[in-house]
């Protein structure tokens, strides 16, 4: 009875201490979730970087020495009981106000770099090369001529497009563009505009152009021209229907558009001698056919217009008199001059009001 009543109380001994045991990590558990998820004030933004290869000493002390955090050598033990210590990525990071030992190792681990915006840009749909580069050229610091001399060189325009071209007219894709930690060189901004083209290109886009007896570099001019024709989407597969029957019937386009990107320094006045100049080779009042190559860039709407054009038999169009920027389509010469009547009563009108 001795024996078991002695064995009895070693039992309750070893309980008892293996609940303070308990007790002592479960508490430890708790305060070091709870420093875990404390956020350290950092009073501003810093910027950080990890490298490749650095260990889990180095690097906290690193953070330690950035006052990321207080406990380098807990930080590590933490890392370490998380499995995380090997998943750190390598980069540069920003951190706000404050942050927690959690949230820094969360944004080490899952690769949250952060990245800096070196250029920002905007290319309207319809924009010639010509405007994106003096665009680029503005908010780079870069000269104009940086940019055309690689725009127009042969070699470069070939391994973008793919295709025998002078120039990038009309691939340099209409969307809003940002260049993050990088030297915004010409070469580099290019790529990500014809890039963009690409993948925004819809799908067969090629196939269907061939079926329909045209080039990319056709299509993408026809394209080019509904672009400058008309900015409204219900009447883009209008303004193409017309070219398309045009083209057939072996008619001039006669799209002003065309003719004024061929005259170089255009004052915004279009005279007489403008409109039958044969020299101009992009004059589709004189040259029939397509022109030679793209007149701006072509949103994805109207490229998209080129391969879907509607059915009504249209073979001209005017601006409507209300000037609503809106145009009245017609299967008849008869009924277009109608319509043209009507259009220059109504500027004559406003003119004098």
């Amino acid at each position: 009875m001795v024996r078991i009543g002695r064995l009895t109380i070693r039992w309750k001994i070893v309980g008892s201490v293996s609940l303070l045991i308990l007790s002592f990590l479960l508490s430890g558990w708790l305060w070091l979730e709870q420093w875990s998820r404390t956020p350290q004030p950092l009073g501003q933004e810093l910027l950080f970087s990890v490298d490749n290869g650095v260990g889990l000493r180095r690097l906290s002390q690193n953070l330690a020495e950035k006052g990321l955090i207080r406990q380098p050598r807990l930080f590590q033990f933490w890392v370490r009981l998380q499995g995380q210590a090997k998943n750190i990525q390598a980069g540069r990071y920003r951190v706000d106000h404050s942050v927690s030992p959690e949230e820094l190792l969360h944004q080490m681990v899952n690769g949250k770099v952060w990245n800096e915006l070196t250029l920002e840009w905007v290319v309207p749909e319809g924009f010639t090369q010509q405007q994106i580069i003096a665009r680029l050229a503005a908010i780079s610091g870069l000269p104009e001529l940086s940019f055309r001399q690689v725009a127009e060189d042969p070699q470069f325009v070939f391994q973008l497009l793919g295709i025998q071209a002078p120039d990038l007219e009309g691939f340099l894709f209409p969307a809003t563009y940002r260049l993050y930690n990088d030297h915004p060189a010409p070469r580099t901004l290019f790529r990500m505009m014809v890039s963009e083209f690409f993948k925004r290109l819809p799908d067969d886009f090629d196939d269907d152009c061939q079926r329909m007896g045209l080039s990319l570099r056709e299509a993408v001019t026809f394209a080019s021209l509904i672009e400058k024709e008309t900015r409204l989407r219900e009447e883009k597969a209008l303004v193409s229907e017309v070219i398309w029957n045009r083209l057939r019937k072996g008619m001039s386009l006669g799209i002003d558009a065309a003719l004024i990107y061929g005259i170089a320094d255009f004052d915004g006045n279009l005279r007489t001698k403008h409109l039958s100049d044969r020299s101009n080779v992009y004059n589709t009042r004189v040259h029939r056919g397509l022109p030679p190559g793209p007149v701006g860039s072509p949103g994805l709407e109207s490229l998209q217009a080129v391969l879907s054009p509607a059915n009504h038999g249209y073979l001209y169009y005017v601006l409507r008199y209300e000037m609503d920027g809106r145009h009245h389509f017609s299967r008849t010469l008869k009924e277009h001059n109608h319509h043209v009547r009507q259009l220059i009563r109504a500027q004559r009108k406003s003119n004098r009001q």
